[in-house]
């Protein structure tokens, strides 16, 4: 009979040529001849493991490890663990594995990346740095600690990193396409392109690239070649969540609401760009079932401007004759419980809210009802302020000598297109005529603008907004409004106040393309970059603006 050593021999090779049930067999017959072969037992895992068969593998590396335990044993059950879903137990089989062998690179490298799979993005950069530090020609640990960073908005750091992990492997397609993605993120889309184009090159069944040159086309206002990347990346990967999202942004855009709305669902799937999905035991509703004499739920899903924009929906809801519950913001209950008509219950997040029959998210509205350009809803005012408080802000102003002008420049910066739609107050300040009196309508402030604030003649208020119902009966007593594309240039156009709202060359789906008005508010005119980042002729048209004299 061949001694062990030999048939394990045997049973590597297989295994190196895919032919893992043969090579199971002959471990076997390893372990019939020594039962306490830890190399044999360990290898079955492995191939157990390749097999994907868990519960199997976890059982003979188990073995393995209570007869010998050694790094390589401990980070191979991690990575059954990591299988299976089992994230922590995985984090501690890897730092086991690092505890018997402190210069175990691979370990630190496969720790980040089950770090960062559990939302453990600072730990998962240490465990890269380390496994970097140990092996300095690690290219796919550059390479997922540049994704690290990317993640935390350090677009520039990731660069160097991608950058790094090109070099050390010119064929790694994950990298070129990372670093195509950075570079959009920062602006540089003229380099971005190349990296796409260099993965596709690599891959050219790489589905990723593909609809990153469609969010670069989207980026260039080139909607309908966006439209052609997304559907060659859905055609290579079927089920490409992130795909079939980007056409629906292309397909709202080009005001093809229909098929657009219907896509628009792909959003619960995409990994980094919206909220989880709720999940209930009522069904959701999408228009099909009769609500009469029913009660749904309805709740806002995401940002505050969205929940103006689309609360719209709520009396369509209404007529159905069903009891409404509307879930919002905190910020926004006050605003919406004084506003809509046939709501039973009004709900800010967490809060309790009573039996329901059928659920529906905000945003789902549209597609319930099959909205089209023509059929977009109140297009009018739909919301309103509350007289008291605007009253109060009347009295607050003073005796008014000039037009009363509300100015919004800036967004919040944690919103994904932030660096593109707001502007500095410094610069907004040198196109705006003198003989208008500025309020300022945004609560927050940015440390390099709250300098520029108090030296100018806008008055601030911020201090006294609490919620968006002070917020509206501020905007109630302005003549017009100028906002970048923020929640509150919905809610002035929800309240039919002329509203000028500035866009960057790359906007939301919702402003549509090519349009100076819009169909979701009558009120409300749109002044667009002619280039990228190009604020300038923006803001020029709007100095120009005197007839509202």
């Amino acid at each position: 009979m061949k001694n062990t050593k030999k048939i394990f021999a045997e049973a590597t090779e297989l295994y190196q040529q895919n032919r893992f049930d043969e090579a199971e067999t002959l471990c076997e017959k390893i372990v019939k001849i020594n039962p306490k072969d830890t190399d044999a037992l360990h290898f079955l895992g492995v191939l157990c493991m390749r097999k994907n068969q868990s519960d199997r593998a976890v059982a003979f590396i188990k073995k393995a490890i209570s007869l010998k335990p050694q790094a390589l044993y401990y980070r191979n059950l991690a990575a059954v663990f990591g299988k299976q879903g089992k994230h922590e137990e995985a984090i501690a089989m890897y730092e086991k594995a690092i505890a018997h062998n402190p210069n175990y690179d691979d370990a630190y490298y496969s720790l980040g990346v089950t770090l960062k799979e559990t939302g453990k993005i600072n730990e998962a950069i240490v465990a890269y740095k380390k496994a970097i530090a140990l092996n300095p020609n690690y290219a796919d640990s550059y390479n997922n600690l540049g994704v690290a960073l990317h993640e935390l908005g350090k677009n520039e750091d990731a660069i160097v990193m991608f950058t790094k992990a090109i070099a050390l492997n010119p064929q790694l397609v994950d990298a070129h396409n990372n670093l195509g993605v950075a570079l959009r993120e920062i602006g540089n889309t003229g380099d971005a392109i190349p990296m796409f184009a260099k993965a596709i090159d690599l891959n050219p069944e790489y589905g990723d690239a593909y609809n990153n040159v469609g969010m670069i086309f989207t980026d260039m206002e080139k909607t309908e070649d966006a439209m052609l990347m997304y559907e060659k990346a859905i055609a290579l990967k079927p089920g490409y969540a992130d795909a079939y999202w980007n056409k629906s942004l292309a397909l709202l855009k080009l005001g093809n609401l229909d098929e657009g709305f219907e896509l628009y669902e792909w959003r619960w799937q995409t990994k980094f760009r919206l909220p989880t999905k709720r999940h209930f035991q009522q069904p959701l509703w999408l228009g099909k079932e009769s609500l009469q004499g029913k009660t749904i739920l309805i709740y806002s899903e995401q940002g505050y401007g969205d929940t103006i924009q689309f609360c719209r929906y709520i009396a369509m809801v209404a007529k159905l004759g069903c009891n409404i519950i509307f879930e919002v913001e905190e910020v926004l209950l006050p605003l919406m419980s004084e506003q809509l008509k046939g709501v039973s219950q009004v709900v800010s997040k967490g809060e309790a809210f009573l039996a329901f029959d059928y659920h529906c998210p905000l945003l789902s509205l549209p597609l319930a009802f099959k909205t089209s350009l023509e059929t977009i809803p109140s297009s009018e005012a739909y919301l309103y302020a509350d007289t008291k408080k605007a009253a109060i802000w009347e009295n607050r102003l003073g005796e008014k000598t000039k037009l009363r002008v509300g100015i919004v420049w800036s967004g919040s910066v944690g919103h994904k297109n932030d660096r593109h739609r707001s502007i500095n107050l410094e610069t907004l300040l040198q196109y705006l005529p003198n003989k208008y009196e500025y309020i300022c309508l945004q609560k927050e402030l940015r440390a390099n603008d709250a300098k520029t604030l108090e030296n100018s003649h806008i008055h601030f208020f911020g201090d006294e907004l609490h919620d968006f119902s002070d917020t509206a009966a501020l905007v109630s007593c302005m003549d017009f409004v100028v906002s970048v594309d923020t929640s509150v240039a919905h809610l002035a156009g929800s309240l039919g106040k002329t509203t000028f709202i500035l866009l960057p060359f790359s906007s939301d789906w919702r402003w549509l393309q090519d349009r100076n008005d819009s169909p979701w508010y009558s009120s409300v005119k749109l002044l667009r970059q002619k280039a990228m980042n190009d604020w300038e002729s923006v803001l020029e048209s709007l100095a120009s603006i005197t007839q509202l004299d």
